[in-house]
């Protein structure tokens, strides 16, 4: 029996972005008539950056709720750890328009195609 070689970064990401459209296809059912299909068309080279890019987003936008001291700790993504851990329901819920919930801090179209892209690319810690 032949061993296959290691696949690429790229095709990993490209397995990755594969089942997370399929897993939203069943699962995510969007919040209303306007929450876009926006999943990422191909990984890029370089993915979102969890430091500078995510984290902000994530400070700003979901750790008021979502936090160890917070009114929904039990799912706390103020880390890489706790949103690395719960990024199957993250992007459930976002893809879906469920998160954030009306009346909080809003994602804008660029800030969603950011964290989608993260979060079928790998969710890389850098």
């Amino acid at each position: 029996m032949r061993a296959h070689p290691p696949a690429s970064p790229k095709s990993r990401s490209l397995v990755l972005l594969t089942i997370a459209a399929l897993s939203c296809a069943v699962a995510c059912r969007p919040g209303s008539q306007d929450c876009p299909r926006d999943l990422p068309a191909a990984c890029p080279d370089h993915p979102p950056s969890y430091q500078s890019e995510i984290a902000p987003l994530f400070a700003r936008t979901c750790t008021s709720c979502h936090a160890a001291d917070a009114s929904e700790s039990q799912r706390d993504l103020s880390t890489y750890a706790g949103l690395y851990a719960n990024r199957g329901a993250v992007l459930d819920q976002v893809y879906a328009c469920n998160m954030p919930p009306s009346g909080a801090s809003t994602l804008d179209t660029a800030d969603r195609v950011l964290l989608l892209t993260w979060l079928v690319c790998g969710s890389p810690d850098d």
